[in-house]
């Protein structure tokens, strides 16, 4: 498995908005990314903790640690270094506060940004940093 894996859920608009401003954004074309409805994480639920059948959570993998929502959001920023290594300070509230507005936002994310029907076809230019 490649270093830095970004799991989300394909057809949550802010989801897939999330991941085009990574894939911007990452200068060393660190990250690889699948969908929660892929074939690559069916292969590989065994390996969380959290149920993968309800696409709510982000789950990012990094080397030998799995981090899930709000904590895998500020390490995905981490990992983008730069400006984004500000939103370290977040980690000054207690994960149960962060997860709560995680949870508040995950749970609305469709209402707010919509959905799509199907997952979105990735540019030919980042094909390859999507996991099947």
């Amino acid at each position: 498995m490649k270093d830095h894996v970004i799991l989300f859920d394909g057809v949550c608009n802010l989801c897939n908005a999330s991941v085009r401003f990574i894939l911007k954004n990452d200068g060393g074309d660190k990250f690889y990314f699948a969908t929660l409805q892929s074939e690559f994480v069916a292969n590989h639920d065994h390996c969380f903790e959290y149920s993968i059948e309800d696409p709510d959570t982000v789950i990012y993998i990094r080397k030998d640690h799995v981090y899930y929502r709000s904590k895998a959001v500020i390490e995905i920023l981490r990992d983008l270094g730069g400006f984004y290594k500000v939103f370290l300070l977040f980690l000054i509230f207690p994960e149960s506060f962060r997860d709560f507005l995680y949870r508040f936002v995950a749970n609305n994310r469709y209402k707010w940004f919509g959905k799509m029907d199907a997952c979105p076809i990735v540019p030919e230019k980042w094909k390859d940093r999507f996991l099947d």
